[in-house]
């Protein structure tokens, strides 16, 4: 027999807006992921020029 929660359409909403959430959270992830990137390629570049900068 199966446990009939009295307030199922109420459970069903929460569970809907977590899942909302969830996929927010993984959106905005990735853009932080990607941002990070691009700033750590850029600190890479500005070590870069002024390795050729010394070299000089």
């Amino acid at each position: 027999m199966k446990f009939e929660f009295s307030f199922e359409k109420l459970l069903d909403h929460k569970k809907t807006l977590e899942d909302i959430a969830r996929r927010n959270w993984a959106e905005k992830r990735r853009e932080l992921d990607a941002g990070l990137k691009k700033l750590e390629d850029m600190f890479g570049q500005i070590d870069e020029s002024r390795q050729r900068a010394l070299a000089l």
